[in-house]
C-alpha cells in the first residue's frame, strides 16, 4: 500500500487528504503496520486543524489611528519617516496634542499657515469694498445736488429720524426777538442771536447749546465753531468755541466791530478819546498780538483772514461834505498797513473774509481785494440793496430800483468784484442764503432755490407769513426765522 498526500484549500483553511491505494494483496503482518500508520496520520491532521483554528483566533488586532481635525493652515514640520522605524506601541500611545510628532520632530507652523488667514483677509477686503461702495451710493442718493458728505449725513438723519431726536420744529426763540444778521447756518446747525442769548439748534430741532449774554446791542461773528459776541458801542465781549460757554472780557474803549477767524485769532475795532480808532488783534489764547491806532478816521468794520496772518479795517471820514471809506490791509508782522483803498460816496456796511478774497459791501458798491492786495470796485448804479450773503468765496447781493416792491436783480460775485453773474427776477428779494453751488431767495413768503452755475430754478418751498430771514442747511432744506420761532422748510424739486 502506498500513501499519497494532496493539499486542498477551502474557506482559507489548509487540509490534508489521505488517500489509501491498494495495489495488491499483502500479508497480515503488514496490515497491522498499515493501520498504525493510518491512525498516526489522522491524529496529525486533527492536531493541525486545531492549530489552524487557534491561529485564526489569535490573529493580530487591527490598529486604528484617529486623525485629529486641524486647521487648514496647520502642518507638521517633519521629514518623511520610515514606517518600519515606528513601533506599534508608539502608534497606539500617540497623542496628537503632544508638542512632538511620532517621529520625534517638534511641530511648528510654516509660512503656509497663512493660507487660511489670506482667505480671511480677502473676505475682509471684499466686505470693505462693498461697504465703501454702499457709502458712496448713499452719499449720491442723500447728498442732493452738491454731493457733500456732510449734506448726506444731515439728509440721512432727517430722512430716518425726522424731528424725533429733538423737540421738533418749530423751535421757540429764547428772548423777545432776533435780528436777521444774527441768524445763519453752518455744518447743518442753525444759530440764532437774540437780545438775551446765543443759541444753536440741530436739524432735528434739538438745542445744542444756549449761552446767555448781557449785551444791550448784541452782534455775533462766527467761524468754524468759534464765535465772538460783542456789545455794539459797549465794552463787553464774549469769546467762545464749540458748545462750552465763552469767556467774557471788558474792553478799554467802546467796540464798533469785531471778527473771529478759523485760526482762533480775533480782531476788535474800537473808538477812544485819545484816538479816533484803534485796531486790536488777539491770538486764540486771548493775548494781544497787534495794535494799530488811527488819528483821524473813525471805525466802521474789521475782519481777520482765515489763516490769521492778516487783518483788515474799514474807517470813515469826510472831505468837503462827501464821505469816503478807507479799507486797510495789515500784515500782522508789520506795524503799518501793507495796502489801502479809498471808496468815495460808499458807506461800507459789511466785511467778509474767507478763502483768499476780502469783500467789503457798501450801500452803493462792492469792493474786493485778492491775496495780492489788488482792489476791484463794482458800482450798483444807485439801486437799493435789499439783501446779501457770503459763502465759499462768493458774494451774493440783490438790488432793486424800488424801495418796497417791484423787480430785483441778483448779483453773484465769484472771488472778485470783476467776476459777476446777474439774474433778473420779477419779485423783490427779501433775503438771501447760499450753500455750495446753490442760493435760496425769499420772495413773497416763498423760498426759491437756484443753481448758481446754470442760474436755473431747482426747487422751492413755502415759508410762514412772519418769515424775516432764511438760512440754508443744504440744497434740500432751509431754516426760517419768524418773529417768535425758528422753523424748517423742505424744498421740493421743480418739475
Amino acid at each position: 500500500m502506498f500513501l499519497f498526500k494532496k493539499k486542498a484549500k477551502a474557506s482559507n483553511e489548509e487540509t490534508e487528504v489521505i488517500e489509501t491505494v491498494t495495489s495488491k494483496p499483502m500479508e497480515d503482518s503488514e496490515n497491522e503496520s498499515d493501520e498504525e500508520l493510518t491512525k498516526e496520520a489522522e491524529e496529525k491532521v486533527k492536531k493541525k486543524k486545531k492549530k489552524n483554528k487557534k491561529e485564526d483566533k489569535e490573529a493580530p488586532k487591527e490598529i486604528i489611528i484617529r486623525e485629529k481635525s486641524v486647521d487648514e493652515g496647520d502642518f507638521y514640520d517633519s521629514p518623511e519617516a520610515d514606517p518600519d522605524s515606528i513601533s506599534e506601541e508608539d502608534l497606539l500611545n500617540y497623542n496628537p496634542d503632544d508638542e512632538e510628532d511620532i517621529d520625534g520632530v517638534r511641530k511648528r507652523n510654516r509660512a503656509d499657515k497663512n493660507k487660511g488667514s489670506k482667505k480671511s483677509a480677502k473676505k475682509a477686503i471684499i466686505i470693505s469694498i462693498i461697504a465703501v461702495v454702499l457709502t458712496i451710493v448713499l452719499v449720491f442718493i442723500f447728498a442732493g445736488g452738491s454731493y457733500s458728505f456732510k449734506n448726506a449725513v444731515s439728509n440721512i438723519q432727517n430722512w430716518f429720524m425726522g424731528t424725533d431726536a429733538g423737540d421738533g420744529f418749530p423751535v421757540g426763540l429764547t428772548g423777545s426777538g432776533a435780528d436777521k444778521m444774527g441768524f445763519f447756518s453752518q455744518n447743518g446747525e442753525v444759530f440764532v442771536l437774540t437780545d438775551t442769548s446765543f443759541t444753536s439748534v440741530s436739524i432735528s430741532g434739538e438745542e445744542n447749546f444756549s449761552h446767555r449774554h448781557s449785551c444791550s446791542l448784541p452782534t455775533v461773528a462766527y467761524s468754524d465753531g468759534k464765535y465772538i459776541i460783542y456789545d455794539m458801542g459797549g465794552l463787553s465781549y464774549i469769546v467762545g468755541s464749540g458748545t462750552e460757554p465763552g469767556r467774557k472780557f471788558i474792553a478799554e474803549n467802546g467796540i464798533n466791530s469785531a471778527d473771529i477767524s478759523k485760526s482762533g485769532k480775533y480782531s476788535i475795532l474800537t473808538q477812544s478819546q485819545d484816538y479816533s480808532a484803534e485796531l486790536l488783534v488777539y491770538n486764540k489764547n486771548n493775548e494781544l498780538i497787534f495794535t494799530y491806532k488811527y488819528a483821524e478816521n473813525y471805525p466802521i468794520a474789521t475782519a481777520v483772514s482765515p489763516d490769521g496772518s492778516k487783518a483788515a479795517a474799514v474807517t470813515i471820514n469826510e472831505n468837503g461834505g462827501d464821505i469816503y471809506c478807507v479799507i486797510a490791509i495789515f500784515d500782522l508782522t508789520k506795524p503799518e498797513p501793507v495796502a489801502q483803498y479809498v471808496t468815495a460816496g460808499n458807506f461800507i456796511t459789511e466785511l467778509h473774509w474767507e478763502d483768499s478774497t476780502l469783500f467789503a459791501l457798501g450801500d452803493n458798491a462792492l469792493v474786493s481785494c485778492d491775496s495780492y492786495n489788488n482792489f476791484v470796485e463794482y458800482e450798483f448804479s444807485g439801486s437799493t440793496i435789499t439783501a446779501s450773503d457770503y459763502c465759499g468765496g462768493k458774494m451774493f447781493v440783490s438790488v432793486s430800483d424800488y424801495n418796497y416792491a417791484g423787480s430785483s436783480v441778483l448779483y453773484i460775485f465769484d472771488n472778485s468784484a470783476s467776476n459777476v453773474k446777474t439774474l433778473v427776477l420779477e419779485d423783490r428779494i427779501e433775503d438771501i442764503s447760499a450753500y455750495g453751488n446753490y442760493v435760496s431767495l425769499l420772495m413773497k413768503k416763498t423760498v426759491y432755490c437756484y443753481d448758481t452755475v446754470s442760474l436755473t430754478l431747482v426747487s422751492s418751498g413755502s415759508a410762514a407769513y412772519d418769515t424775516i430771514s432764511i438760512a440754508m442747511v443744504n440744497d434740500t432744506g432751509v431754516y426760517s426765522l419768524g418773529v417768535t420761532e425758528v422753523n424748517y422748510i423742505s424744498l421740493k424739486l421743480e418739475e
